[in-house]
């Protein structure tokens, strides 16, 4: 370990520590307002709030960590985004206490799954049109709120509209960044700023707060299945076709047991899953983190330094965040939430390969009926919406086919997927680690 650590120092550099840091930047300006929603959506004590910012900040962090000084490599921890937007109608129909007992189960069953390898089997069985409409329904309707917050803020939400996508065209990965910092200009000149509350229990220094679980069957299935789903097939899947995208080779086995073990360990403290990053993990892998690829992870471990003394400084996270108005963080959080459903729908209509046009057309429809099942306000049985959308997606797509879905059938054999050029499980990034277009 000491001639590791000696080794990290000599590898260290400049333009590491700043793309560590970018990538922290980036988490704070975008899919942390999606837990501070999902925490006024439930009206959480504050002082579970802040715990719940400090164990996803300092689990990211040490998991980061962990994982880049082991593995020699930019591997980049995070919280799940859908994840969090599951919770913000799961906190107005769940006790927290409820809520906690899902994660740790949630957790449990992802590294089970993860350590014996079911969990790719499993989602073959899912006709990928299920997955994405599932997602794409769980995103919708926080899009569909930001545009009714529009409504009280129009200047404003025209005005981070235009930055957002001014951005987006010449710097994507700081989009979200930049259409924060307009809109907080913005309520800066229209005097919509409140005051800076007092921080929590009166200090900056976070105090974690345990939160016993209790565990309702109606709430494993309602908030579990499809939090189980959208992490693992939403977040992990694409984050580690990310990494081999970048060309990097690396037990994602190993991976995944280092994300759920921390989901665990965090999970009483409020934090809701931990899993493999995508959008800050590409700030950490390209070129810009060091022009040498083995020195590359040296960025992840400057992240997850960052991602722990931001979550020590919790409170103050928290405190700048509430200046905030509901209507703007709804605006905030549907802007954050562009980009994936963007994706989300592009894979749900895209045709990749050459399927057969029936169980292309199966799959679409079942996606979509998904995605409309998961969009509403259903809940029969005590189950909700996502959890029936799941369902329904399924048993559609059997009844238009009469079969699983075919990409089981042909799964690869391990030797053809060992010797497979790692490039090509992934498109090739439109941009590089600072941000700007390549292609």
């Amino acid at each position: 370990m000491i001639q590791r650590l000696i080794g990290t120092w000599r590898d260290t550099s400049f333009s590491a520590w700043n793309a560590g840091l970018i990538a922290v930047f980036i988490s704070y300006a975008g899919p942390m307002a999606l837990i501070l929603q999902a925490a006024h959506a439930g009206d959480l004590d504050p002082a579970v709030t802040v715990s719940w910012v400090w164990a996803a900040s300092v689990c990211t962090g040490i998991v980061t960590i962990v994982m880049s000084l082991t593995m020699r490599l930019p591997m980049v921890a995070a919280w799940s985004i859908p994840g969090s937007v599951l919770l913000i109608n799961g906190l107005q129909r769940y006790d927290i206490h409820e809520l906690v007992g899902v994660y740790i189960v949630v957790g449990i069953v992802s590294l089970v799954l993860s350590a014996t390898g079911v969990f790719t089997t499993l989602v073959n069985l899912i006709p990928s049109g299920v997955i994405n409409g599932v997602l794409a329904g769980i995103l919708l309707p926080i899009c569909f709120q930001a545009v009714d917050a529009s409504q009280d803020m129009a200047v404003m939400a025209v005005v981070m509209l235009i930055a957002f996508f001014l951005a987006r065209r010449l710097a994507p990965l700081f989009a979200i960044p930049v259409a924060m910092g307009a809109g907080i200009v913005m309520l800066f000149v229209s005097g919509a700023l409140t005051s800076p509350p007092t921080p929590v229990g009166g200090s900056i220094v976070a105090q974690p707060v345990w939160i016993m679980p209790s565990f309702d069957l109606t709430a494993m299935v309602s908030i579990g299945i499809p939090l189980l789903l959208v992490t693992m097939a939403g977040q992990n899947l694409p984050g580690s076709e990310m990494m081999r995208g970048f060309g990097y080779r690396f037990d994602t086995r190993t991976a995944l047991i280092a994300c759920n073990i921390g989901g665990i360990l965090f999970a009483p403290f409020g934090l809701h899953s931990a899993n493999l990053a995508t959008v800050t993990g590409m700030v950490c892998a390209g070129s810009e983190a060091h022009p040498v690829r083995r020195s590359r992870y040296v960025a992840g471990i400057s992240a997850g330094i960052f991602y722990v003394i931001a979550g020590v400084f919790a409170p103050a996270i928290v405190m700048a965040m509430s200046m905030i108005s509901g209507a703007a963080l709804a605006l905030i959080s549907g802007l954050v939430l562009l980009p994936a459903l963007s994706t989300a729908l592009t894979t749900l209509l895209r045709r990749t390969g050459r399927p057969s046009t029936r169980r292309h057309a199966a799959g679409l429809e079942a996606g979509i009926v998904a995605l409309v099942v998961t969009a509403s306000d259903l809940t029969v049985a005590g189950v909700t919406a996502p959890c029936w959308g799941i369902t329904v997606g399924i048993m559609v797509y059997l009844i238009l086919t009469g079969s699983a879905p075919k990409r089981l059938a042909q799964k690869s054999s391990p030797a053809r997927e060992k010797s497979a050029p790692a490039q090509a499980t992934y498109a090739s990034p439109t941009v590089d680690s600072v941000g700007r277009k390549t292609s």
